[in-house]
């Protein structure tokens, strides 16, 4: 995502990237700095500092001015992603996974910096889903 910036109503308004951070937790699904480039976290927690306040989200605007948003997914946002990364064949793997377990639900799909996708999915209640890098197929985490 854009870069995070900080808020200076007088000058200008907030960058994209803080305007997305805020939207998320106004719905209540947490989110976190990270670096643009390794989407490693910047906060000392990580992905348990994600939050839906948003002056701690303004904050971090302002201390990692150049921050991409991360969304904390699983039981806490409710929000499961199926990571599609074309770049370990992962077109070929979700083409093999849909066909074996079925089309995905209708959802949100997001593309990445990287040049893959992300599918949105809502968590069903009481399922517990891990990060699961290339366990579904071969480049989809």
């Amino acid at each position: 995502m854009n870069a995070l910036r900080e808020y200076d109503s007088s000058t200008r308004g907030p960058s994209s990237a803080m305007v997305v951070a805020l939207g998320y937790a106004g719905r209540n699904v947490p989110v976190h700095p990270v670096d643009p480039m390794t989407k490693r976290p910047l906060t000392q927690h990580g992905v348990t500092d994600a939050t839906i306040d948003p002056i701690i989200i303004k904050a971090w605007a302002t201390k990692w001015p150049d921050a991409g948003v991360a969304v904390a997914t699983g039981t806490r946002s409710g929000i499961v992603v199926v990571d599609v990364d074309p770049r370990n064949d992962g077109e070929r793997g979700i083409a093999e996974a849909t066909a074996a377990l079925g089309a995905l639900p209708s959802t949100l799909m997001v593309t990445t910096p990287s040049g893959g996708w992300h599918y949105w999915l809502r968590l069903p209640d009481g399922v517990v889903v891990c990060n699961s890098v290339g366990a579904l197929a071969e480049g989809v985490d």
